[in-house]
């Protein structure tokens, strides 16, 4: 008796009438998970806040790692006011991370909102935008602004950016 032994695609056809699926190893599948997640390239970045409204508030303080307790407070203030609390925002000082992009920062925070406050939008390679006002880039709304250290010393500029913030 001969073994069956067939190239033709007709043949084969007949013979197997069953679905055949390609099960991947475990081993594959967990190399696969990993390239899914996407990561900042620089790994993490050290913020206040929780971010459950997935809103970012970028500062620039070169004196300090974080933030002074002083434009802490201002800012509690103004999110207070807003209706939010320091565990619905990430408060990251951008003089810590200067050569980060907005690509970064959006994809480690997830971030549907972001505030730049006292930091030019083309350092974190955006077009130029005009402050206290709204502007949507990649899906995420973006709202530039002076510094609060600015708005702490002058009136106008804090009633300035609270007018759009609260709409924000």
């Amino acid at each position: 008796m001969h073994p069956l032994k067939t190239n033709d695609p007709l043949a084969l056809q007949l013979f197997l009438t069953e679905d055949i699926y390609l099960i991947p190893d475990k081993e594959e599948d967990k190399e696969d998970k990993s390239h899914k997640m996407p990561e900042s390239p620089r790994g993490s970045f050290e913020y206040l806040g929780q971010n459950k409204a997935h809103f970012l508030v970028l500062i620039e303080d070169p004196k300090h790692s974080k933030i002074s307790p002083n434009i802490l407070n201002l800012l509690l203030k103004i999110m207070q006011a807003k209706g939010l609390d320091i565990d619905d925002i990430a408060i990251v000082n951008y003089s810590c991370y200067p050569n980060t992009c907005f690509n970064e920062l959006k994809v480690f925070f997830a971030c549907d909102k972001l505030t730049l406050l006292g930091i030019d939008p083309q350092s974190l390679k955006l077009p130029s935008l005009t402050i206290n006002q709204i502007h949507l880039i990649e899906q995420v709304q973006i709202l530039p602004s002076c510094s609060l250290d600015e708005m702490n010393a002058d009136q106008d500029k804090k009633r300035q950016f609270w007018n759009v913030m609260k709409h924000f």
